[in-house]
């Protein structure tokens, strides 16, 4: 369900980003220096980002589009969780095949082209991953995690790279957990998020806080588009009702925005 549901994503996301710059009011501090890059083609692996944010570090993977390097264009931006599991050939959890998706979609005129930059995950991920504690599993540093992305990573690539700014050119995207702090960090930061999505999300963290949090909120909605998906045979059916727990939960979070595309799919 991940890679079909990826392939979507990455399509429904990039092909309709938007194409003219606008400025962006991330914050940036004093960023990294002297960091190793190795570079593979298109890839390009910057090793140990350190986070002072988070007081560790990572690597981070860049695919860069194929027209990068034969002109001066600038692109749209996909930040990505769970970074081992992004290209090939993969991490712990299997491998989404990023690359040869959206080359495909690229090739076929399907997708514009766009930078993709891979955030690796660390042994704090379920903290980082996790905006608020859960009784039972702890966490509850997403915030932090989403400071370093918006405070660190996202400047130093807007300076390395030639990348368009603002939330019509900036999108992030996870699954499982990585779905979970994509939700948060597109609702509680529209200014710099204009997409995110969010594929069989753990809307079930700390008993659906950022969901009831999200329901109860109020005035006009901010313009994000989200993709939120699950599949039915996530998370059981303890109700008996024919939809899992996991596709109840990105219904109720799919039903408060008209500017969401949602899919729940059957495996």
């Amino acid at each position: 369900m991940i890679r079909n549901g990826l392939f979507f994503i990455v399509m429904a996301f990039l092909l309709v980003a938007g194409t003219a710059c606008s400025d962006d009011d991330t914050p940036g501090g004093q960023l990294p220096t002297g960091l190793t890059i190795l570079t593979n083609g298109r890839m390009l692996t910057v090793k140990t980002f350190p986070s002072g944010i988070l007081g560790n570090s990572r690597d981070i993977r860049i695919y860069l589009p194929a027209s990068y390097n034969s002109g001066t264009a600038s692109y749209p931006v996909l930040y990505l969780h769970d970074g081992q599991n992004v290209f090939a050939p993969g991490g712990p959890y299997g491998c989404w095949h990023v690359e040869s998706t959206y080359d495909s979609l690229v090739s076929q005129g399907r997708l514009n082209e766009a930078i993709l930059v891979a955030v690796n995950n660390n042994n704090d991920r379920i903290p980082e991953y996790t905006p608020t504690v859960d009784p039972s599993y702890g966490g509850g540093n997403g915030e932090k995690y989403v400071r370093f992305l918006v405070e660190e990573v996202m400047p130093w690539v807007s300076s390395n790279y030639r990348v368009k700014t603002g939330p019509a050119n900036t999108a992030i995207m996870g699954s499982s957990l990585g779905g979970l702090i994509s939700f948060y960090a597109a609702t509680t930061r529209p200014h710099v998020f204009g997409m995110a999505g969010c594929v069989s999300s753990s809307f079930w963290w700390d008993s659906q806080k950022l969901l009831a949090d999200f329901e109860a909120s109020s005035g006009p909605a901010a313009p994000v588009r989200f993709w939120i998906d699950s599949g039915n045979a996530e998370g059981g059916d303890s109700d008996k009702n024919g939809v899992s727990s996991m596709a109840e939960d990105a219904i109720r979070a799919a039903a408060k925005r008209s500017e969401v595309i949602f899919i729940a799919v059957g495996t």
